[in-house]
């Protein structure tokens, strides 16, 4: 398949070595839909979808959360997922297992890999549209179902964090294996789903190919077709998708909340724990712009602080856009790359009028 990057759209950003099974699992959820792609490189995790393919999910966001029978189905589902998970699949990580059959494995595998069907919908990439309608409208039932959306979307995102860092489900289930049938059982982080059925069959990938993926691999879905990216063309997506750039003056995104302001940079790098998130409001003045590639509800106190609020990613109910227009602060989301552009101490102007941000002086 031929990427083109000016055909793609920036997603979600992450910093830590998240696992090829993670990834996987993105690309076939529901964002698959929309032709999502995933290339990480180092512990620097990116995901893209096409342009054509988001207008896709936009419009079946907008035909679910319009439709008051549709949507029930939808978050009954992924609530009963929630609730299954916690009873019955995070409490047997938690400690160390006995080796998994086959078919446990099939069956978890399985179980895991339903989460992005669920939670890809409570993004961006499915509600903005719908958000736009209910403003439009004022429809009661699209509104009521994006209300109860923006609370499902905070339980799931406990979830993910249950499912995806360090101590967590995919971890404890991979170094299971890993123990089990590799010489170095982090290796089994970079494996995909189809090669660690493998394992149980006796087929196992090189150790050459596993120490290129430790320095950058990728997968895609176009049209329902996946490709899982060579190493070659792991390092040619990157380069074509996230190669370095000359910096530019303005930065542009989405309004979230209207507005105009200035100040001084202050960065929140994502998945921070508290102390960190302490350290930075030591630091961070009242008035000071805040730059996140997503806030959550751990960076309130930061939020506050804030004359304005930027984000690389997010849409009309992300944490930022919410909180911003309940602080009455300007606030862009959808940059994709402001995090990236702008350092701690840049001076910036943000037009949320106009969804531009101006680098004054760094």
């Amino acid at each position: 398949m031929t990427l083109q990057p000016e055909k793609y759209r920036g997603l979600f950003k992450m910093r830590g070595r998240l696992t090829c099974l993670h990834s996987d699992f993105f690309v076939h959820g529901s964002l698959g839909f929309g032709n999502a792609l995933v290339i990480c490189k180092g512990d620097d995790w990116r995901s893209f979808m096409s342009i054509e393919g988001e207008k896709r999910c936009l419009q079946k966001g907008l035909e679910v959360f319009s439709d008051e029978i549709a949507y029930q189905q939808y978050s009954q589902g992924f609530r009963k997922y929630i609730e299954t998970a916690k009873e019955k699949i995070i409490p047997r990580f938690k400690n160390e297992q006995e080796n998994i059959t086959w078919e446990e494995l099939n069956e978890i595998l399985s179980f895991l890999g339903k989460f992005w069907h669920f939670y890809g919908m409570t993004e961006f990439s499915y509600h903005d549209l719908a958000y736009e309608k209910s403003l439009e409208t004022n429809n009661s039932v699209l509104k009521s179902n994006l209300d109860d959306l923006g609370k499902l979307k905070f339980s799931g995102r406990e979830l993910m964090n249950a499912y995806l860092f360090e101590g967590g489900v995919f971890h404890a289930l991979l170094l299971n294996v890993g123990n089990r049938f590799l010489k170095d059982p982090s290796d089994a982080s970079f494996l995909f789903k189809h090669e660690i059925k493998e394992l149980f069959e006796g087929v196992a990938i090189s150790g050459e190919e596993l120490k290129k993926r430790r320095q950058v691999y990728g997968c895609a879905v176009t049209e329902g077709a996946t490709e899982f990216f060579t190493y070659e063309k792991s390092v040619s997506v990157w380069d074509d998708f996230c190669g370095a750039q000359a910096g530019p003056r303005s930065i542009s995104g989405t309004v979230a909340s209207r507005g105009i302001a200035s100040g001084r940079v202050v960065i929140a790098p994502m998945l921070v724990d508290m102390k960190e998130i302490l350290k930075i409001d030591s630091e961070m003045q009242q008035g000071d712009i805040l730059v996140a590639e997503s806030t959550t509800p751990d960076l309130m106190m930061l939020c506050k602080k804030a004359a304005a609020i930027i984000t690389d990613q997010g849409g009309m109910l992300s944490h930022a856009a919410i909180i911003s227009r309940e602080l009455g602060i300007p606030c862009i989301i959808g940059t994709g790359k402001a995090t990236h552009i702008l350092k701690n101490g840049d001076l910036v102007e943000i037009d949320a009028d106009r969804g531009k941000i101006t680098i004054l002086s760094k």
